[in-house]
């Protein structure tokens, strides 16, 4: 005789089975071959935010100092992208940047995992395209007021900021190495400190943007101006 537990055990061992996570791994390289340490591999998702067309990333790995990322994720298929690192690379590469040296969302194929699967050797190579320079100035900040923080973000697709530096004592700041593209750029102040690419900003915050069309090889003389940030 079977004992009657044993059908349970196996439904339940089948049920964890299902839930083990998949695993993808690989290495993030720039078109040098260096690895691209501290930049994110993340899932992308397409969604309607306020009318339009965003690129949300979701799940998110870091990239280490090797240039390996491991990522688990539930069964499923997924578009994978990678975001970029926290400073300044020294050429001109476009985010986010998917497999198969594609820049193209909609191009993408998606990566299907099985739930308990290892996927190695998931790797990704940032191409080098044309570089751009932006200088301008922020104005109208406090006197003996804090530092200001300046964030350039695409006007397309992916909307979280691609860099971030800080203004110097004048208000003026310098963006090298920036692929063509319309862009905005935010002005943010007092900051205070900065996580992932955004600022913590203290009180009373202050912030101004401005729109920016990149083609040119330099584009300078912008000018933003604070004001006082919405609550």
């Amino acid at each position: 005789m079977i004992p009657r537990h044993i059908p349970l055990a196996c439904a339940a061992f089948a049920f964890a089975a299902a839930a083990q996570p998949a695993t993808i791994t690989g290495r993030v390289f720039d078109v040098y071959h260096r690895p691209v340490r501290a930049a994110r591999v993340a899932t992308m998702e397409q969604q309607l935010v306020r009318g339009k067309q965003r690129l949300i990333p979701g799940a998110q790995a870091a990239v280490d100092d090797s240039g390996m990322y491991r990522l688990p994720l539930p069964a499923g298929r997924y578009v994978l992208a990678v975001l970029p690192p926290p400073y300044a690379m020294d050429h001109a590469t476009v985010f986010p940047a998917y497999l198969n040296d594609n820049v193209d969302f909609a191009k993408t194929q998606p990566t299907e995992v099985t739930a308990g699967e290892l996927r190695p050797f998931t790797d990704f190579l940032l191409l080098e395209v044309e570089s751009h320079r932006l200088a301008g100035q922020v104005e109208g900040a406090p006197k003996g007021w804090g530092p200001v923080g300046v964030l350039l973000k695409s006007e397309i697709g992916y909307t979280e900021p691609l860099r971030a530096v800080e203004a110097d004592s004048r208000g003026r700041f310098v963006f090298d190495h920036i692929p063509a593209g319309s862009y905005e750029l935010n002005a943010v102040g007092p900051v205070v400190g900065v996580m992932a690419l955004r600022p913590v900003l203290g009180t009373p915050a202050q912030s101004g943007a401005v729109h920016v069309e990149v083609a040119a090889p330099e584009v300078s003389g912008i000018q933003i101006h604070l004001r006082p940030a919405p609550r």
